[in-house]
């Protein structure tokens, strides 16, 4: 057999050097990871034969466990590298439930191709479950409730699809409990779905995708087949879906870029035009028989939310409780018989619990003495016995936190994770017939450098591996040119320091704490970030610039996103402890902090001139405001574009006449300081960006990108 270890491998317009190990298009290298280069070799190798998912799995990872998921993350990259449109197959073709072949036409083929194997330093997955409690600050992106609160943020670096359906066994010890043994079953491969429905009768499914800012609804068949565009892409937010009982129409909820209001809507389930049924309801969940929904609602004098069964017919709403705490309205379910309704409620600082309500006498029942994290999604078996939800453990501080799914037997509370693997699942849960839907979510973040006056020109500085997110909770330069940054190891988030090029990382901080939205002083001498280090809840503190000398300067519990004046004498941050999120300042030594503003003021940071603070001020609404550098009512307001955010910071230009803040979908927006329309910043991906910073020179800018995946997977129950 001839070895072709030192052969140029051509097909279309690229060519493999298995020498250099590279990838060229054009002319022009292919950025792939080594991973990606192992797998395109070994497709390349076993040209026109399907290679095993197995075979894959042991040569990219030899000697090593790990999920199958993994695979589908370099299958999608080397789609992505290749330019595979979605659904095309042109170089990669997925054989359902056995592997992956090779099809591209291979120019001069000889008789065999064989590429010598090599060994490379190799990353474990590791997969650790603990339990879990979530910053309000921290929250997942795009996850329909989370994302109205301004709690979603999202993360970038390599697409994770995996084309067509896989499957993929991902628990295997017996239990009496309902999906205690489960397949995987990926129903989409779009990358970026933002809710989803089951129908009742476990045969098709609705979701809706975002794609720059337009959603839109499409239908699909569990047993295959083309997915249906049912609503085209427009200015608009989707909420939630849900399915009549006669699988027969669809009903949604959202509300246009243009509208004062949301309004909830129904259509034929294979197309046609929508009837709108009501007004005012966001999220909701659907009675048994089709006719009623289930609604909460925030009482402001009360501070607690009340539950509402609504009549669509009549549009008659009936209360059914004021309940005690905060209720997740994502969360409600209505059981099978409709005798009762279930939902996740705050009982406890950064806690929930679930539980169920009586829908004709208000009894409410707690189900399970497990305090979770946010409780995003719940759902009944058939049966009533078991309640499925989507929620966070407590304890783990994840950079990007992790939604697993979830069962809790409804005689006991006996609760157990369904999911336990590293990808999180929001968005939506949904059962029937044994099967129970939601939304995976994969996403990598890496750091990015470019010049500032070349932005085009970015290079990546980073190669975090899956769970990392390198630089997306905090990302700044210190005066000498390294950059300070924070990353994730899955359960707690650490500080670093690395040099511009991206070499020598060392940590300034311990693990087992979350260690976020950091600031470096002008003078260099200090790091500053908001902790959990000091015990529950959240604290300011200050490290050295080489980690040293830890110090706490807060001590409310509910302080959060500091940010260092550039005299370096103060620290500014966000506090709670009025119950209002005022803008404080405090010594950089700590001491007695003074309150700034008396609204709400969130992710601020100083002109380079250190005269005005620019903020995302929240009074009817949430504005970019410019206050004095001594606070008070702003000097001036500008608001923000539809899909524009402030959560995750603002920034000044270097020469402090503009303001910088994020976009939901893509880019930064920049607002010129005198007023003016806000226009996005030029020669940047268009594609999702997180956190940034420029040098203290002004001349380099640093920025945080990747790919958030998000896509239907279907878990079914298996004896």
């Amino acid at each position: 057999m001839n070895s072709l270890q030192d052969t140029k491998i051509r097909f279309a317009d690229f060519e493999l050097d298995t020498v250099k190990r590279r990838l060229l298009k054009s002319g022009e290298t292919v950025a792939l990871n080594s991973k990606t280069l192992d797998l395109l070799e070994a497709l390349v190798e076993r040209h026109g034969e399907v290679v095993s998912k197995d075979e894959l799995l042991d040569r990219i990872w030899t000697g090593q466990f790990v999920e199958e998921s993994n695979l589908t993350v370099q299958i999608s990259t080397l789609r992505k590298a290749l330019g595979e449109a979605r659904g095309e197959n042109r170089f990669v073709v997925t054989v359902p439930g056995k592997g992956y072949k090779f099809v591209g036409e291979i120019a001069d083929e000889p008789e065999e191709i064989r590429i010598e194997s090599r060994s490379f330093s190799r990353i474990v997955v590791e997969e650790e479950v603990k339990e879990s409690v979530v910053s309000p600050l921290m929250l997942p992106a795009k996850t329909s409730w989370l994302r109205q609160n301004g709690l979603a943020y999202g993360t970038l670096a390599l697409v994770f699809i995996a084309a067509g359906m896989t499957y993929v066994w991902m628990l295997s010890r017996p239990s009496p409990m309902a999906f205690a043994k489960i397949q995987v079953r990926q129903l989409t491969n779009k990358g970026n779905v933002s809710i989803a429905a089951l129908s009742p009768d476990g045969k098709l499914f609705a979701y809706a995708i975002n794609e720059f800012g337009k959603e839109s609804i499409w239908l699909g068949q569990i047993n295959g087949g083309d997915n249906i565009q049912l609503r085209p892409p427009a200015e608009t937010q989707y909420f939630a879906l849900a399915f009549s009982p006669g699988n027969d129409k669809l009903i949604f909820s959202n509300q246009d870029w243009t509208a004062a209001t949301s309004t909830l809507s129904k259509m034929p389930v294979f197309g046609g035009a929508s009837e709108k049924i009501t007004d005012n309801v966001r999220f909701f969940a659907l009675f048994a028989d089709g006719n009623r929904i289930a609604t909460s609602q925030y009482d402001a004098q009360q501070a607690r939310d009340r539950l509402y069964i609504t009549d669509l017919a009549s549009n008659d709403r009936r209360e059914i409780i004021l309940a005690s705490e905060r209720i997740s309205p994502t969360s409600l379910s209505f059981s099978p018989d409709g005798e009762r309704l279930a939902y996740g409620s705050a009982n406890g600082e950064l806690s929930q619990g679930i539980f169920t309500v009586r829908i004709n006498d208000g009894l409410v029942e707690k189900v399970s003495n497990y305090n979770f994290g946010p409780i995003e999604n719940t759902a009944w078996t058939a049966d009533s016995s078991t309640l499925v939800l989507s929620a966070l453990a407590t304890q783990t501080w994840s950079a990007v936190p992790q939604f697993r799914i979830w069962s809790v037997s409804l005689n006991g509370g006996e609760t157990r994770e369904i999911t336990t693997d590293l990808s999180g699942y929001s968005g939506a849960v949904s059962a029937a017939n044994g099967s129970l839907l939601t939304i995976e979510n994969r996403q990598m973040n890496n750091i990015w450098i470019a010049p500032a006056n070349d932005l085009s020109s970015a290079k990546q500085i980073t190669t975090g591996s899956f769970g990392r997110y390198d630089g997306l909770w905090g990302l700044d330069w210190t005066p000498d040119g390294h950059i300070v940054f924070n990353s994730s190891d899955t359960q707690s988030q650490v500080i670093s320091s690395m040099n511009a090029d991206g070499t020598d990382q060392r940590r300034l901080t311990s693990a087992g704490f979350m260690d976020s939205d950091l600031d470096v002083s002008a003078d260099g001498r200090y790091v500053v970030f908001h902790s959990t280090r000091g015990g529950a809840g959240f604290a300011i503190w200050r490290v050295d610039a080489n980690g040293d000398n830890a110090k706490q300067l807060t001590f409310d519990k509910q302080s959060y996103q500091p940010f260092i004046s550039p005299d370096s004498r103060f620290v500014y941050y966000k506090s709670f402890a009025n119950g209002i999120g005022s803008l404080m300042r405090v010594s950089i030594d700590g001491g007695t902090p003074v309150a700034l503003t008396d609204k709400e003021t969130s992710w601020c940071s100083i002109s380079p001139d250190g005269k005005f603070i620019a903020a995302h001020y929240k009074t009817d609404k949430g504005r970019i405001a410019i206050f004095d550098i001594n606070g008070g009512v702003p000097l001036k307001q500008f608001d923000l574009p539809k899909t524009a955010t402030a959560y995750g910071g603002t920034g000044w230009t270097p020469d402090g006449k503009a303001v910088i803040y994020h976009d939901h979908d893509f880019g930064y927006w920049q607002q010129d300081a005198e007023g003016g329309p806000p226009t996005k910043m030029p020669d940047l991906p268009k594609e999702k960006l997180y956190n940034f910073a420029w040098s203290s020179d002004g001349r380099q800018f640093a920025f945080v990108r990747g790919q958030e995946v998000r896509d239907v997977v279907l878990f079914i129950e298996s004896n």
